[in-house]
């Protein structure tokens, strides 16, 4: 089993990172690296995406020498770094991270309060694209801010800049979707993940998303440390799979797109 969507912090910072809010009361790990390895250990998964995001250009630093100190740690994890679109390097910060073996880049606008259609993207997207890196976008709406959404007709005019290379629309193409915009999100090249959409889906809803995009585009995740693996497992298991599209979901689908933009050696 690979989980495609992690998140770890620092010591200094996790505890921070997971105190009590609107969305969440409890936690699977305590947040750091070491609770994430426990817990992958525990739960018999194999690989884990752990995805970091710089939330300003004064961060991106910090993030990505966390994001390179832990790629490859204890055999399962798989780290990507994280840029700011309007950090004066985001370029060169994105070459060097390819040269550090970081083999994909994680975007979160809400956070990072840039729109992915604004036309300053599209150099820094070309140049993941290029280097045939695989990028993942926190995608969808915020419950707390209207500000920066990530819709599909948004990455629509962006999506070319990426010369097909995996592109992740993460909670299952996008939190807070309509259907018409989960069918828009499946129209597009992408991939999706599982990610906490036991929290903000509801179970009629994610079966649709996972039919509009079909097994071999979804892949598990889980948003560790705050989802619920049991739950967020237990909505995919409901959807009375076979063994061998639960096998490509669980676990195939990731090692496949991890292998194409290098993150795996392929055997």
């Amino acid at each position: 089993m690979i989980d495609a969507h992690v998140h770890c912090f620092p010591k200094e910072l996790a505890q921070r990172a997971l105190h009590p809010t609107w969305y969440t009361e409890s936690s699977e790990s305590d947040g750091t690296i070491e609770g994430q390895i426990e817990l992958v250990n525990r739960e018999g998964i194999r690989r884990a995406i752990l995805l970091n995001v710089a939330t300003r250009p004064d961060t991106m630093a910090d993030v990505n020498a966390f994001a390179v100190a832990n790629n490859g740690k204890a055999g399962v994890i798989v780290s990507f770094g994280s840029v700011h679109p309007y950090a004066e390097n985001a370029e060169d910060e994105v070459a060097r991270l390819y040269s550090c073996g970081i083999r994909g880049i994680k975007f979160q606008p809400t956070h990072q309060k840039f729109s992915v259609d604004d036309p300053r993207c599209r150099e820094l997207f070309s140049l993941i694209g290029k280097l045939g890196m695989m990028t993942v976008f926190h995608s969808g709406r915020s419950a707390r801010t209207k500000e920066f959404p990530i819709l599909p007709k948004q990455m629509a005019k962006c999506i070319d800049c990426f010369q097909g290379n995996p592109v992740v629309l993460s909670h299952m193409g996008g939190m807070y979707l309509t259907r018409e915009e989960i069918d828009q999100a499946a129209s597009l090249p992408v991939i999706t993940d599982t990610a906490y959409n036991a929290h903000h889906m509801d179970q009629t809803t994610f079966a649709y998303a996972f039919e509009r995009f079909g097994v071999d585009r979804v892949m598990f995740g889980t948003d560790m440390p705050w989802a619920d693996l049991a739950r967020e497992k237990e909505y995919i298991e409901r959807l009375h799979l076979s063994a061998q599209e639960l096998d490509r979901v669980y676990d195939r689908n990731a090692e496949r797109y991890l292998t194409e933009c290098g993150a795996l050696k392929s055997d």
